[in-house]
């Protein structure tokens, strides 16, 4: 009679086209049921899920739409590459850094720059989430982590002080 479980998680992101992003293992562990402490995941396991499984999806939807804006919009000539550097994109699951390539611009578009980071355009202004939905978030994420569901009021009210009487 077995005395653990061992939990293998999988995560596989394909695009539309098939093109898989990733397959790989992004948690595994081995959970016994000597304890009631030990049923389940642990917050701490939980929170490495989610850091994890937030790094491998924003980084496939990065790949994605740097792919869709590696070629001139106009004339569909591929762009020549400049180089890349690293960006971070702040969610309220962690920091996931990215590697940001820049591209020259087309010769068929007037534009005030030579280069330009398709990433770059994406995230400006919207690279840290704001702190209201953050704590909306984490609040709903806390509360189905106990097992209460909750309504559209009650995640529209988690960002209120709480009264503790």
């Amino acid at each position: 009679m077995p005395t653990a479980v061992h939990v293998h998680l999988q995560l596989r992101i394909v695009g539309d086209d098939g093109t898989v992003f990733t397959d790989s293992e992004i948690l595994r562990l081995e959970k016994s049921d000597h304890r009631l402490e030990a049923v389940g995941l642990s917050i701490s396991e939980s929170k490495s899920l989610q850091r994890r499984l937030q790094q491998h999806v924003v980084t496939a939807q990065a790949a994605t739409f740097v792919d869709r804006h590696r070629c001139c919009p106009t004339c569909g000539r591929h762009l020549c590459n400049k180089g890349k550097y690293p960006i971070v994109f702040r969610s309220v699951f962690g920091n996931v850094a990215l590697s940001s390539p820049r591209f020259y611009r087309c010769g068929c578009q007037p534009a005030d720059s030579q280069t330009f980071s398709p990433l770059t355009e994406l995230f400006t202004g919207f690279r840290q989430v704001s702190r209201q939905n953050a704590r909306k978030t984490q609040w709903v994420v806390y509360y189905s982590t106990l097992g209460i569901t909750t309504s559209g009021n009650l995640a529209r009210n988690l960002t209120k002080p709480f009264r503790v009487h």
